[in-house]
């Protein structure tokens, strides 16, 4: 940009140059890779904590308690690795988990081949979380036994 100062008789030129929008792009890009890959290295040190640790003591714990580092080894559990980092950024943790449906998964940025997959995958572990909740309150998974009946009907004639 040239400005000419014309307060005085010598036409006096200044030049600036100020960076144009283009200009300004490549570092707003680097910018968001930064970002980016902070957070990748954030679950990458947090996956790389849990594997030490076994990586599958989400299977042991309540739903309700899962971390997104939980959801994460469920989906790579479940064959969905490719949709991990993208339920990690969205901070999908257990709690929410379970209230997912094909649109939130749209507005997350869920592939459409995998929305399918992990509406059916969360449904099944609904399930499951169910049946443990239920066996823990029971204490057992048998039913209760039944005890002999003492009443003549049920005798062999001799």
């Amino acid at each position: 940009v040239d400005v000419v100062d014309d307060s005085d008789d010598s036409s006096s030129k200044m030049s600036f140059d100020l960076p144009s929008p283009v200009e300004e792009l490549p570092a707003q890009v680097a910018e968001m890779e930064l970002e980016e890959d902070a957070s990748l290295d954030k679950m990458t040190a947090a996956r790389d904590t849990d594997e030490t640790e076994g990586g599958l003591e989400f299977q042991s714990k309540d739903l309700n308690q899962w971390t997104k580092v939980d959801v994460g080894h469920w989906l790579v559990s479940r064959g969905l690795d490719e949709e991990r980092c993208v339920f990690y950024n969205a901070g999908i943790d257990g709690k929410s988990l379970q209230n997912l449906d094909q649109p939130n998964l749209a507005e997350i940025g869920v592939s459409d081949d995998h929305q399918s997959s992990i509406i059916g995958a969360i449904r099944a572990l609904l399930i499951t979380q169910t049946a443990k909740a239920d066996q823990s309150n029971s204490g057992s998974i048998l039913p209760p036994p039944t005890l002999a009946q003492n009443d003549s009907s049920s005798r062999v004639p001799s």
